[in-house]
């Protein structure tokens, strides 16, 4: 999941992980 840097849209990734 992390693999194109979570750099460039980390609240993109904690909102999926908070959504799933």
């Amino acid at each position: 999941m992390l693999r194109d840097s979570s750099i460039d849209k980390p609240f993109l990734v904690i909102a999926a992980w908070q959504e799933s």
